[in-house]
């Protein structure tokens, strides 16, 4: 047989085919990694106005208490829409702060920097 040079490249070309089947193979058979599920936000259940009031429509008043205690409250009552939030230093209680939870969400007054209004989403 005579000596072609074309022989002499056939085992190099298989050999870079089969790295390149090996490579796609890797490819396509090796599972995906996954991020860990990232958890949902907290809904929130009512929706803040700041500097606003609603008027009147009063369920319950509390002084010297966290706003935190009439969403509670308005949260357990079926008949609450709302409650507004009244900062220490404000001049309509005095100077005292509390809340108070209402059986209406409207209307939304603004009034300042001391109260704030939170309606049930």
């Amino acid at each position: 047989m005579f000596y072609n040079e074309d022989d002499s490249l056939d085992g190099v070309y298989i050999a870079i085919f089969i790295v390149i089947l090996a490579l796609l193979l890797y490819v396509l058979l090796t599972p995906k990694k996954t991020s860990a599920p990232v958890a949902a936000a907290p809904v929130s259940k009512f929706t803040l106005h700041k500097g606003k009031d609603i008027p009147g429509n009063d369920i319950e008043c509390i002084n010297s208490v966290p706003a935190k205690v009439c969403e509670d409250k308005c949260l357990a009552n079926p008949n609450c829409k709302s409650y507004v939030d009244v900062k220490p230093g404000n001049p309509w209680w005095g100077g005292a702060y509390g809340c108070c939870y209402k059986n209406a969400s409207v209307p939304i007054t603004p009034l300042g920097e001391q109260i704030d209004a939170f309606v049930r989403n």
